[in-house]
């Protein structure tokens, strides 16, 4: 499974869209973090570890389609959205 918040611009434009500014990026983001369980990374400004949902950074190399999801992963990077 692959964990994405997704986009912080797009929850502030739903923010703007609605008009119910608890939609926005930054009321959403403490609600992230406070649900999150970052394993081996986080508790910065951006995830949290002391939630119920548990996440990590998987080793790509031990996943059996390992060539494909390091591409997906490269091409994240490239794009500028990893």
């Amino acid at each position: 499974m692959c964990y994405i918040r997704g986009n912080p611009v797009d929850y502030d434009r739903w923010a703007t869209k609605t008009g119910y500014e608890k939609f926005g990026w930054d009321n959403v983001l403490p609600v992230f973090k406070m649900s999150q369980n970052a394993h081996g990374y986080g508790n910065d400004e951006y995830n949290g570890r002391e939630g119920e949902l548990d996440t990590s950074k998987g080793d790509m190399s031990k996943i059996i389609y390992g060539d494909l999801s390091n591409a997906w992963v490269e091409a994240g990077v490239q794009a500028g959205t990893i």
